[in-house]
């Protein structure tokens, strides 16, 4: 019996070495992990950081990452992602996918999420003038794009399941291990970069406020209007903004992709939790019109709550060996990964009902200050003069705590309390010899986020006394941050023709900041807060945490 044991055992190290890509799913699956939980990427310590990088290296040069770029560009699949109000699920089933494949790699990376882009903190930053030195870009301003690579690089242009995407080719990890197509069969025949926009000298486009964030959640009237507004709001802003292939159908080729879409399914997260609740039960009967509904672009064909998410295998037609395209659930490398998800819409209402699938997210400050409106969040917000005067008491104590309840204080006690905390950490290194990197950007994190909720909270105030109501004191406050970001940075973008040829958009789709501008310089709208330019004044002219004027960094 021994030894049949030790023979057996043998045999399956042997199985294991010759079916390696089921024995990693294995691996993943027996792995005790805690609950899963997604975290923004400036939520990460730099070894979760190094981990994921190394992960995503790791699933190009195994080749799973090019199929899910293939996935996503066979054409009916890109439809009735990009084209249908479908965007949204298969939108969370693909990432959901994919996040599934990393985790699938090794015991090391068996407990992985897909870190989450917080474009909203990062525009906060960019408002704020807290960019890496001093700078206004996307890249200066966005510490995971940094992370992921940056955007230098030869100028390349590289074919992409058939499209031939120009750029920046990036050589940085993970880009240094990237494989164009998956009928590559030789690793030095790779392109090995990843073509991007400079997003160095790329200004962050406008649309990217907490009030706008309010308008698009808050007005939504059910699936298909939140589903049109996410897609066509700041989804296609990011997506026009980094250029390149991640404004192209084959966009998941870049893994900054995965992180723009993990947002886009949080911010559809925060709305159906907004809506339904926490607990709501998926069902395909009756499916609630806040839990989905049909919607297309012209001549297109809508998927149902009860349809199948179609999500399709098939290299470029131009390839002789693409003739049929295979569902991902049956290809011989995908299917694992997409077998054990739900085939279903309606069964990805609620991602606590995934079994071993479902996941969480953990969300900042600012995120959970916004579910704390009834406007946004009718489940579980109050009303908006009720969570601002919580919100103004509990910044007031904060104030009084940093400055120990003295009269007569001088300003830098008078800041809130995160503010001195740095300002205290800069001069003291915390009490150290050395200031812990991941303590000092954890704190500047929460300084600029508090400096957003107040100026948030200051301009709200003051737009309810337009007419009382909290729709039109987001609306009020949306528009001042769309004029504000016009009169500083000297306009706003509208989408380039590259990007609006790719994504199939009509002259009469525009960003959402660029038509605010233009109604407001038509007179068909108007900001109706009188001082709304002494509250940004105010604002950014107080003193910062390292004691200098923030408006002159």
């Amino acid at each position: 019996m021994r030894f049949c044991g030790r023979h057996a055992l043998g045999l399956l190290f042997v199985v294991c070495l010759f079916l390696s890509d089921i024995c990693h799913v294995e691996a993943q699956q027996t792995t005790a992990c805690p609950n899963r939980i997604r975290k923004s990427w400036g939520a990460l310590t730099q070894a979760e950081r190094s981990l994921y990088v190394e992960a995503l290296g790791v699933g190009m040069q195994k080749g799973y990452h090019i199929l899910f770029t293939e996935v996503a560009s066979e054409k009916a699949s890109s439809t009735e992602f990009l084209r249908t109000c479908g965007f949204l699920y298969w939108n969370r089933r693909f990432v959901l996918a994919y996040e599934n494949m990393l985790r699938s790699l090794g015991p090391k990376y068996a407990c992985l999420t897909i870190p989450y882009w917080d474009y909203f903190a990062d525009y906060a930053r960019f408002v704020e003038k807290k960019c890496e030195n001093a700078g206004t870009s996307l890249e200066a301003c966005s510490p995971i794009l940094r992370g992921l690579g940056g955007s230098q690089g030869a100028a390349r242009s590289v074919t992409i399941n058939g499209r031939a995407i120009a750029g920046n080719c990036v050589t940085n990890a993970p880009a240094n291990s990237f494989c164009e197509s998956s009928t590559i069969t030789t690793s030095s025949q790779c392109a090995r970069c990843i073509p991007r926009g400079n997003w160095a000298n790329k200004t962050f486009p406008a649309g990217f406020g907490y009030a706008g964030l309010g308008v698009t959640l808050g007005e939504a009237n059910g699936f298909r209007d939140v589903t049109q507004r996410i897609q066509t709001g700041t989804h296609n802003a990011i997506h026009n903004a980094l250029s390149s292939v991640l404004a192209s159908y084959v966009s998941p080729a870049d893994p900054v992709f995965f992180s723009i879409h993990t947002t886009v399914d949080l911010l559809d997260q925060i709305y159906l939790e907004c809506q339904l609740g926490d607990d709501v039960v998926p069902t395909d009967k009756n499916v609630s019109r806040w839990a989905f509904q049909q919607c297309v672009y012209k001549d297109e064909v809508s998927p149902t709550a009860t349809s199948n998410v179609t999500q399709l295998w098939m290299v470029d037609s131009v390839y002789p060996t693409s003739k049929t395209p295979i569902r991902a659930e049956d290809h011989p490398k995908l299917s694992q990964f997409f077998k054990p998800l739900p085939p279903k819409y309606w069964q990805f209402v609620n991602i606590n009902k995934l079994g071993k699938n479902s996941y969480q997210y953990d969300r900042d400050d600012l995120i959970q200050n916004m579910q704390r409106y009834g406007f946004v969040c009718p489940k579980r917000g109050a009303p908006i003069t009720t969570a601002l005067a919580s919100t103004m008491a509990l910044m007031e104590t904060a104030t009084l705590e940093a400055a120990g309840g003295e009269e007569g204080s001088n300003s830098e006690a008078e800041a809130p309390s995160i503010s001195r905390k740095l300002s205290q950490m800069q001069a003291t290194g915390s009490g150290s010899t050395e200031t812990d990197p991941f303590e000092s950007e954890q704190q500047e994190r929460a300084y600029v986020q508090e400096q957003a909720i107040d100026l948030l909270e200051t301009t709200l105030v003051d737009a309810l006394e337009v007419d009382g109501t909290a729709k039109t004191a987001f609306s009020q406050a949306e528009l001042i941050e769309c004029q504000y970001h016009y009169e500083t940075m000297d306009g706003v973008e509208d989408y380039s023709p590259v990007f609006r040829q790719n994504y199939g958009l009509s002259p009469y789709d525009h960003p959402r900041c660029w038509e605010l501008i233009q109604q407001m310089q038509t007179g068909s709208t108007e900001i109706r807060v009188d001082n709304w330019r002494d509250i940004m004044d105010d604002h950014f002219n107080a003193t910062s945490f390292n004691g200098s004027a923030s408006g002159s960094s």
